[in-house]
């Protein structure tokens, strides 16, 4: 994915967009329970979410959509709803289906949706429903703005003695927000309480919710009761993960063998570079992909190059591969573009959502991007500039910043000259853009 790495981030913008708040509905109270615990059937630890929220009708045959996303790590259970304390539907049930976008070519991503009208004025709709993680890694965001604005909140945290985790607070200055917490033998029990909640808006060219709206990450580090695991107890572990989900290659015979086409009779190492770069982007068309595991998993080097498409992982892996073929010295590298608002410092899987290739040279990384169609060699688009990069080193990584950009990167000289001759206006004119 190009700025949508992580299938769980994207989720919940998609969630946000196709909901959009009608202003004539109120969220009077929500309530989410969350709950670590083992699951003695599957043998996993899960994360149980249970949901109850409450709208308010401002107006008479007030519209609502129900929408909750979900994919292969997560499922969506008991669904119910009530309007004014009836049921109106007899053998009621969500409907269910693939989750469709024009910015997304493929993805597992499926929604649980219904919509209802509220007839009448106070009208209220209650609905509950159960959200259920199978491994902790993919749950750690909680919001306490909902789509519509929200009067009273409560999420409640239960986590285990035998797990560790730790809840990191965001955005909480000028929100009501109360925390209480409560220890107790086999478990312990954080309550937050909110007040007064804008809903979720969506605008052009602004920063990401993580920067602006209330909400924690419950991050999973290990667990030492019925099962024992390590979940991202620092950053070491979670790159650790991330390398344990490459696949070796099946064919590098056909990428080495196209790049030696490409690069011909280039004799440096940085022509080599710059001309399976630019090949990549002219020739290699950007599409997001993404299936299960591989909303984490680079596709094949050579199936990219044979379907001529691929994700930014793996548009990022087919430069990799083809520089290495080449005795370059590249490398995977994943990070977060400035949507995000964490850095490294939080390791979980909301921390990037992005991936690139990294040419190490006199010891400094030359950042390629192949997903960025205009950009040359040594431009960085603004939104991976001052941002933290992880790149592969063996067994371990190298964590770079990649420096802010002068605004003479990208820049549009316009120089005309222009005479009166007669009635006609003639001249000549250059127009000349730079960068992104």
């Amino acid at each position: 994915m190009k700025n949508v790495y992580f299938l769980l981030i994207f989720l919940f913008i998609c969630n946000i967009l196709l909901a959009q708040a009608d202003s004539n509905i109120v969220i009077k109270s929500a309530t989410k329970n969350i709950d670590i615990s083992y699951n003695t059937k599957t043998k996993k630890v899960e994360v149980v979410e249970k949901v109850n929220i409450s709208y308010i009708a401002k107006k008479s045959n007030a519209n609502f959509v129900f929408t909750e996303f979900y994919d292969e790590k997560t499922k969506i259970q008991k669904v119910n709803y009530t309007i004014d304390n009836k049921r109106n539907v007899s053998n009621w049930k969500p409907q269910d289906s693939y989750y469709q976008s024009n910015d997304i070519f493929y993805s597992d991503a499926r929604v649980s949706y219904f919509d209802l009208n509220l007839p009448k004025v106070g009208s209220e709709l209650s609905i509950t429903y159960e959200r259920v993680t199978d491994d902790p890694r993919y749950f750690a965001v909680v919001y306490f703005s909902e789509n519509y604005s929200v009067n009273f909140t409560s999420i409640i945290v239960t986590i285990p003695k035998w797990f560790k985790a730790d809840i990191k607070e965001f955005n909480f200055d000028g929100f009501d927000i109360e925390k209480s917490e409560e220890d107790l033998d086999d478990k312990k029990i954080t309550t937050y309480k909110g007040k007064s909640l804008n809903a979720f808006k969506s605008e052009s060219f602004t920063r990401g919710n993580s920067y602006t709206y209330p909400h924690i990450l419950i991050l999973s580090k290990s667990a030492s009761g019925p099962i024992s695991e390590e979940y991202f107890t620092d950053l070491s572990s979670q790159f650790k993960w991330y390398k344990s989900l490459l696949l070796p290659e099946t064919d590098l015979e056909s990428v080495k063998t196209k790049a030696q086409e490409i690069i011909g009779t280039a004799k440096t190492d940085q022509e080599k570079i710059n001309l399976i770069y630019y090949w990549i982007q002219d020739n290699v068309r950007y599409i997001a992909f993404e299936n299960g595991i591989a909303g984490f998993r680079p596709d094949y080097a050579s199936e990219v190059l044979k379907k001529k498409y691929g994700d930014c992982k793996g548009m990022a892996n087919l430069a990799c591969q083809m520089l290495k073929s080449v005795g370059i010295d590249a490398r995977l590298s994943w990070l977060g573009t400035n949507h995000i608002a964490y850095d490294y410092s939080t390791p979980c899987l909301y921390v990037d959502n992005h991936m690139i290739c990294a040419v190490m040279k006199d010891g400094k990384p030359i950042l390629i991007d192949p997903t960025e169609t205009y950009l040359s060699i040594n431009e960085s688009a603004e939104r991976i500039q001052n941002r933290e990069i992880l790149i592969d080193n063996g067994d371990n990584y190298i964590l770079y910043k990649n420096p802010e950009r002068s605004y003479q990167q990208n820049l549009i000289f316009i120089n005309n000259t222009l005479i009166v001759d007669g009635n006609n206006l003639v001249g000549n004119g250059k127009y000349l853009m730079k960068g992104e």
